[in-house]
């Protein structure tokens, strides 16, 4: 039993290797294209991130809206389901003041420092 777990150890470690020895030329002179297209400049990136965290804030905002909703509807007087539905609320209001508080933020420090784009 234990010989033939050490054959199929060494067999598997052989044919791996030999494997990426095969291939280690043809994986070493592959170049990747820019997928975001931003030429490497950080702010670029850190910006087309930041818009589509913006975009799917924007497009949760909405659907949370309906939840909350849904949940007063459904409440029928029950203070513990009401109370959630109130939080829910809550949450989601605090949630869109960050979001676009943060972009504001961003554009008055950029123009504070006199910075473009």
């Amino acid at each position: 039993m234990f010989s033939k777990r050490l054959i199929y150890i060494l067999l598997m470690v052989l044919t791996t290797g030999t494997t990426f020895f095969a291939l280690k030329e043809s994986v070493l002179s592959l170049t990747f294209e820019d997928p975001l297209q931003t030429g490497g400049d950080i702010q670029v990136v850190l910006g087309k991130i930041w818009k589509f965290l913006y975009m799917v804030a924007l497009a949760i905002v909405p659907i949370m809206a309906i939840i909350a909703g849904f949940m007063f509807m459904t409440a029928g007087g029950n203070p513990e389901k009401l109370k959630k539905a109130k939080n829910l609320l809550l949450y989601l209001a605090i949630g869109i003041a960050i979001v676009l508080l943060a972009g504001g933020i961003v554009n008055l420090i950029k123009m504070i420092l006199g910075v473009e784009g």
